[in-house]
């Protein structure tokens, strides 16, 4: 009896050169599909952030439920993520991108018709999951499909979209609040996105199809093994904090932390049992994916909790209105923008030192930032204010866009979906903790300090996150993988 073993070239190693001479090659209708896919992805989190005084105010929800209203869509796109990569892998990406776009613009629609705040939370979770079929397909495809200046142009429109779904999701949110279009108030946030779906769903045809190679069966242990992880972890940490941490959240931290060693036992097993894992270890044992995920994470929990915090000292303690606030993040999402176009001209100024810069970028205008709000408190001065913004839309692409590559070719062709559902899950599941972390040290100190005064704290932490960002950035550099 013979077992079939999946092996993963060794960190370094190019993989065997395939059958086909030519890979599936992926076009601009295409690609402007899946970068749509993204956008919305992003839109929808950060946009239902702004619409979240006028929900509770129809809905007469409670601050327990709001926190539901913007954890669960978080937390049920993380649970999935890498599951949904995976399937991408099994049944065809195309086919599972598509499933997802109009899984979601179902959820989007329904989202704004709802007459309850609980109705609100299990449609939010159902569009989390609907998210989490489709953008994996992203990266994956990405991956599968284009080589070297091409997949760089791609990533970095992949990041510039997500990028301008985090603003415009403020933006257009504030002025769709504003306008109250039919009288529609908060819906019409949801519905926007149902538009733009249906929108951009002609193009899906022009996707390359790719995956579609079921031979490995389907990891269901694992998949719910690692379900049962992220949901004991990033329930409890979008809940507590608002409830003073009852004892069933630290249960199931408890628990999550003792799941998650679990799970890597099993993939491993099932690895070199010559089954198809979900996540197979031995990619994961690659050193520059593992740094790459860790800086994922300490970035996205920064990138979540300066939204978040923003958006409550903008609102809370300036006094500006949704649409103000937003508009104000407008100069910072445009550079991030640019740079992420740009990126291939930074590199070849800064070669493999661009993330360290970046980082080191990303301290200076977290600090400028904070300086210009708490001393010019009631209203700061937007000629410092926008500058600092400017130069952090800016480092921040610095470090964003080579941070997927570094995942990306850590991970093999064949598992490509892999790299979109790991990437993600670590992005979403950050954000989430990021949230949670800085919105408790931002409750805390808002009594004692202003909400103003909480918010240069929050950013003065996060600028001493961004000091480790740059020590694992060297490191990467030390291994051969700039990014």
């Amino acid at each position: 009896m013979t077992t079939r073993t999946t092996r993963i070239p060794a960190e370094g190693e190019r993989p065997a050169p395939s059958a086909h001479t030519e890979p599936p090659r992926l076009r601009g209708r295409g690609l402007l599909a899946l970068l749509v896919g993204g956008f919305l992805a992003n839109y929808t989190f950060s946009s239902v952030n702004v619409a979240v005084p006028f929900i509770a105010r129809d809905l007469d929800a409670t601050p327990a439920q709001l926190g539901l209203v913007m954890g669960v869509y978080a937390t049920c796109f993380a649970v999935l993520l890498i599951i949904g990569g995976r399937l991408g892998d099994g049944y065809g990406r195309g086919r599972l991108f598509v499933v997802g776009l109009l899984a979601y613009t179902v959820t989007s629609v329904a989202a704004g018709l709802v007459g309850g705040v609980w109705w609100l939370i299990a449609i939010r979770g159902a569009q989390g999951l609907a998210a989490a079929l489709m953008v994996p397909q992203v990266l994956a495809t990405i991956q599968a499909t284009t080589r070297g200046p091409a997949r760089l142009r791609a990533v970095a429109l992949f990041v510039a979209t997500s990028g301008v779904g985090t603003a415009a999701g403020q933006v257009i949110g504030g002025v769709l609040l504003t306008l109250d279009v039919a009288g529609t108030g908060w819906r019409s946030v949801f519905w926007f996105g149902a538009v733009v779906a249906l929108a951009v769903l002609p193009a899906t045809p022009a996707l390359p199809r790719t995956g579609g190679d079921r031979r490995g069966g389907t990891d269901a242990v694992g998949g719910a093994v690692l379900a049962v992880a992220l949901l004991a972890f990033l329930v409890p940490v979008t809940i507590g904090p608002e409830d003073g941490w009852p004892p069933w959240t630290i249960a199931s931290l408890v628990l999550s932390a003792a799941a998650f060693p679990g799970f890597w036992w099993w993939e491993r097993r099932r690895e070199h049992g010559g089954g198809s894992p979900l996540v197979p270890t031995s990619v994961l044992g690659h050193r520059s994916v593992r740094l790459g995920l860790v800086m994922a994470c300490v970035f996205f929990a920064g990138y979540g909790a300066f939204m978040y915090v923003f958006a409550l000292t903008s609102q809370g303690g300036l006094h500006q209105s949704p649409l103000v606030a937003g508009l104000t993040l407008l100069p910072f999402a445009v550079a991030f923008i640019g740079v992420s176009m740009g990126l291939g001209v930074v590199r070849r100024w800064l070669g493999s030192s661009v993330m360290v810069v970046g980082a080191a970028g990303q301290i200076t205008a977290l600090l400028m930032v904070a300086a210009v709000v708490v001393l010019g408190r009631p209203d700061p001065s937007q000629w410092l204010l926008q500058p600092s913004l400017v130069l952090l839309g800016a480092t921040q692409a610095m470090m964003f866009s080579p941070l997927v590559n570094v995942v990306m070719e850590g991970v093999p062709r064949a598992v490509a979906g892999l790299s979109g559902g790991l990437f993600s899950t670590v992005q979403q599941a950050a954000l989430a903790l990021g949230v949670a972390l800085y919105g408790g040290v931002y409750t805390a100190a808002a009594p004692e300090l202003s909400l103003t005064g909480a918010f240069g704290v929050c950013l003065a932490i996060q600028a001493t996150t961004s000091v480790a960002f740059g020590a694992m950035a060297l490191r990467l550099r030390a291994l051969g993988r700039p990014g």
